[in-house]
């Protein structure tokens, strides 16, 4: 098959998407995308306001501790 056609042909696009369950899979995956995107930035917020309000170091800790921890549980799953 040739990897880039000749020419464009919108009955391709039609045939991929006029069933709509591509639609629907891209619907879902932009869903849970942006449900994450803003779980992290509200979690790192939190974090963030409670390391600079707080001068203990426990919590400057605990904001490291997923870059320490991410070595080390990709050591283990190469094992």
């Amino acid at each position: 098959p040739d990897p880039w056609p000749r020419a464009w042909r919108p009955e391709r696009w039609t045939a991929a998407v006029g069933d709509g369950a591509l639609v629907e899979a891209a619907a879902v995956s932009l869903g849970i995308s942006l449900a994450v995107a803003l779980a992290a930035t509200l979690g790192g917020a939190a974090t963030g306001a409670a390391v600079a309000r707080r001068r203990g170091r426990l919590w400057l800790w605990l904001a490291y501790l997923p870059f320490a921890s991410s070595p080390v549980v990709l050591g283990v799953c190469l094992l």
